[in-house]
């Protein structure tokens, strides 16, 4: 399923203009298996958006790997609590095979808040 696809399931019809916007952010890229899109210690700034594959969230419990979230396409992902805070991230994220996927910075989805209330709606109901 596209990007716009899954936006339209949840938000409604969007116009081409503020698709052209979000479009306009967006970079995608083919990740191969084991590709760490995030690790512990590191500041996430950046959404994606998983339209091939799947991915895995894990943290280093007293020196084991804890599985804590799995996202299989189509889904939007990110590690929330360091995208909104701006803290180090002590998660990991990885790819648990071959993945597309779109990413955009936050701070891009942010300057489209004042072009778009569309937009500025898709952004609340991610964060919700």
């Amino acid at each position: 399923m596209t990007m716009r696809d899954y936006l339209e399931s949840s938000v409604g019809i969007l116009k081409d203009e503020d698709w052209f916007l979000i479009e306009n952010i967006i970079e995608t890229k083919k990740y191969p298996r084991s590709e760490f899109m995030l690790s512990e210690g590191e500041r996430c700034r950046t959404i994606w958006y998983l339209s091939e594959g799947s991915v895995r969230y894990f943290e280093i419990i007293k020196g084991r790997e804890v599985t804590t979230h799995f996202f299989t396409a189509p889904a939007f992902f990110t590690a929330y609590h360091s995208l909104i805070t701006g803290s180090v991230s002590d998660l990991y994220i990885i790819t648990n095979e071959t993945c597309r996927i779109q990413a955009f910075a936050y701070s891009k989805l942010f300057e489209l808040y004042d072009k778009s209330h569309k937009i500025e709606r898709i952004g609340r109901m991610m964060a919700e």
